[in-house]
């Protein structure tokens, strides 16, 4: 699985994740306790960075503004218990199961059009359903690194 952040803005969340999940992986706080990361579901969603793990402020988060936009694989995930920091990215491209659905409800296949709409669930991205939050707009499909794989460019509305 691939992963590289484009463009991102200044927001973050910090917290513990709640589930092994990789790299790139959609999170959110979760609702009844604010110091832990759960999977996003309808919901625009953070992604972890690259090397964010004990990161807890906005000044650490500020020093890796420039190296979390470099490519990087993000292959391995994140154990349950980490804390780590998570970003509002604004552009992005994925490829893999891990971060995009493949199966069931929503799922993205090579058919997906440019400017679907899409939204998280369980921290992976699909096509949106009803009136759930837009998490992304597919821009485009790009040519995989694994022929197994998806690869989509996204973009926040």
């Amino acid at each position: 699985m691939k992963v590289q952040f484009l463009e991102a803005d200044e927001h973050y969340i910090h917290g513990t994740i709640q589930q092994v999940a990789p790299r790139g992986f959609g999170l959110m706080l979760d609702p009844t306790d604010v110091t832990k990361l759960i999977p996003a579901s309808a919901v625009a969603g953070y992604q972890m960075e690259r090397d964010s793990v004990g990161v807890t402020t906005d000044a650490e988060n500020n020093a890796r503004l420039l190296e979390a936009t470099l490519p990087a694989d993000f292959s391995k995930p994140y154990a349950v218990g980490a804390t780590i920091s998570a970003r509002r990215v604004t552009r992005m491209e994925l490829e893999g199961a891990d971060v995009i659905l493949t199966s069931g409800t929503g799922l993205v296949t090579s058919g997906t059009a440019a400017n679907t709409p899409l939204e998280y669930s369980a921290g992976r991205l699909r096509v949106r359903q009803g009136t759930n939050e837009i998490a992304f707009i597919l821009r485009a499909q790009l040519t995989p690194e694994d022929a197994a794989n998806f690869r989509l460019l996204v973009e926040r509305p």
